[in-house]
This record gives C-alpha cells, sequence and structure tokens, in this order.
C-alpha cells in the first residue's frame, strides 16, 4: 500500500474543511501565506526554541500570518506544536492540487529537445483537451 505524505493528509482535511464550509479560496490564501512565513528563516529558527513559551510562538503566527481564515491559522498553530511547521509548503501545494482538480483543471508537463513556438504550444494544449474529453 503507498504511503501519503503528512503533507498530503493535512491538504486533503484541509480541502474537506474549505468544501464543507465554502470557503475554498481563503483557504488556499492561508495555506500560501502560512507556507511563505514557513520559508523565512530567521522566524523559523525562533519557532524551533524551546524554551520561548507556546503564547509567543502563537503571537510571531498572528503578526506573521496577519488576517487569514481561523481554521487555516488553527491549523499553523497544530502545524507549530507538533514541530512541522516545515511541511506548510507541501501542503499549500497538494491543497492546490486538489483544488485544481476538483475544478478540472489538469497540469502536463511536456519535454523537448527545442523551445517551443506559440502554434507548437498551442497545439500541445488543443491536443491534451481532445484526449481529456474521450475520456
Amino acid at each position: 500500500m503507498p504511503r501519503i505524505s503528512s503533507g498530503k493528509r493535512y491538504a486533503q482535511a484541509a480541502f474537506e474543511l474549505a468544501m464543507e464550509k465554502n470557503e475554498l479560496e481563503s483557504w488556499q490564501e492561508g495555506l500560501k501565506k502560512t507556507a511563505e512565513l514557513s520559508g523565512n528563516e530567521e522566524l523559523m529558527a525562533l519557532l524551533q526554541n524551546p524554551r520561548l513559551p507556546f503564547a509567543a510562538k502563537r503571537s510571531l503566527l498572528e503578526k506573521g500570518l496577519g488576517e487569514i481564515n481561523p481554521l487555516a491559522f488553527n491549523l499553523a498553530l497544530l502545524l507549530e506544536s507538533k514541530g512541522r511547521l516545515k511541511l506548510a509548503n507541501d501542503i499549500s501545494q497538494q491543497y492546490n492540487e486538489l483544488l485544481d482538480f476538483h475544478r478540472g483543471i489538469e497540469h502536463a508537463e511536456v519535454i523537448a529537445a527545442m523551445p517551443l513556438i506559440h502554434e507548437d504550444r498551442e497545439a500541445i494544449s488543443r491536443r491534451r483537451e481532445k484526449s481529456s474529453s474521450i475520456k
């Protein structure tokens, strides 16, 4: 049985909550802000300090994240309390993939030996759309 990454599990749970409350965009924005914040090395070093009380960590997160979906903020707090805030970028990416799938948006990677001109890109896009509609 394939293992599902922790980031994917968190993203799936967040997506289900967002769907239930019809808050897809606010969750997306909150997760994006959390991911950006987790890239701040100075802040991450502070948050990883075991001597810093949780109330101070919460305050740092509130200040860094600003106004975001309250449940997305709770997820950031949960991740911080478990020492998993570094998963925020993965969670945000996984959430975006789920959201795109929900919206019917598919992504494809095309590898070519030479740079493609605009017409070639358009032809590939049309071919992809055509093959998707056959399913």
